[in-house]
């Protein structure tokens, strides 16, 4: 499947949405999102998919 950077996406089987930051090797998108680790703080995560893992959601 293919996105753009800035596409809003998730997992096929769910999780957190998270935006494409950039296509990585072939048909792998890096994608970041950001975990709540307290009142009013957030940890930036980040990582490597294959776009068969991936939906765009809907906003």
């Amino acid at each position: 499947m293919e996105f753009k950077v800035g596409d809003v996406v998730e997992l096929n089987s769910g999780g957190p949405n998270m935006t494409v930051e950039s296509r990585q090797n072939g048909d792998e998108w890096w994608c970041v999102w950001f975990n709540s680790i307290g009142p009013n703080a957030h940890e930036k995560k980040g990582s490597s998919f294959k776009g068969e893992t991936l939906k765009r959601v809907d906003r």
